[in-house]
């Protein structure tokens, strides 16, 4: 629960996603391997991205138009995502892909912050 808390705590204070926080504390700990971080991640997301949601609305905020466009597309590309990685990734590609993601949200946030 900690581990979760802090990923989603995070994922508010930075505005990156907190599957770039929680995966790998996931693989790093030995708690899972790197695809099944990846599969139990999934729920993670889903959540914080519906809390973030609630809050913002909850705070009065304007939704941007096609938000919901959006969410439905990336809803389908989890999905799809989450089938090609499950069945036919081998776990190295997997390692792979997870350290190219983490190297580019690192680099957008520290290439953000100096804005």
């Amino acid at each position: 629960m900690l581990v979760g808390s802090m990923a989603g705590f995070l994922s508010g204070v930075t505005g990156v996603g907190g599957g770039v926080f929680l995966v790998p504390q996931l693989v790093l700990f030995g708690w899972a391997s790197a695809r099944r971080a990846a599969g139990i991640s999934a729920p993670f997301i889903l959540f914080n991205s519906v809390a973030g949601f609630a809050g913002t609305l909850l705070a009065g905020q304007q939704i941007a138009p096609g938000t919901g466009s959006y969410a439905v597309r990336a809803i389908i590309g989890a999905m799809l995502g989450t089938s090609i990685g499950q069945r036919w990734m081998p776990e190295r590609a997997i390692r792979f892909v997870l350290a190219a993601i983490l190297l580019f949200a690192g680099t957008r946030l520290l290439l953000r912050s100096g804005s």
